[in-house]
């Protein structure tokens, strides 16, 4: 799917993710196309988190609108989450992310020795792109 809004030009295409590398639970989603390279892709999908109360005879509901960030490796049928994922933790981040990435050496040790962010997504995907070519 193509978005045109204003001079920019948005692609959406229909991705099948997992939250976790060892769940069997997959969900289509829209993600939109933030990087594509030779060995892994990076799409970002936008989501809303509902939440309600109910207090006599009030219903107070809320909404959140959020991003995710999956990657796909070239020849995998799924997007995996490599972002934050609400009730992990930060420290879940760098564990589930070098077992994702953990066919390259490389890549596992520069994010164990802090030098690409455990948040900056674009930047676990460009490092791996650039330097982890199968």
């Amino acid at each position: 799917m193509v978005i045109f809004k204003g001079s920019k030009t948005h692609y959406f295409v229909v991705i099948s993710t997992k939250k976790e590398s060892k769940s069997n639970k997959i969900k289509l989603k829209f993600g939109q196309v933030v990087y594509s390279g030779q060995c892994i892709a990076l799409y970002e999908t936008f989501e809303t988190r509902y939440s309600g109360n109910a207090g006599g005879e009030f219903i107070v509901q809320s909404t959140s609108n959020y991003q995710k960030s999956y990657a796909k490796k070239s020849g995998d049928d799924y997007a995996y989450n490599i972002g934050y994922i609400y009730g992990l933790g930060n420290k879940g981040i760098k564990k589930r992310v070098s077992a994702y990435f953990a066919d390259c050496q490389k890549w596992v040790t520069a994010i164990e020795e802090d030098r690409i962010g455990k948040r900056d997504v674009k930047a676990m995907i460009a490092f791996y792109g650039h330097d982890c070519l199968p």
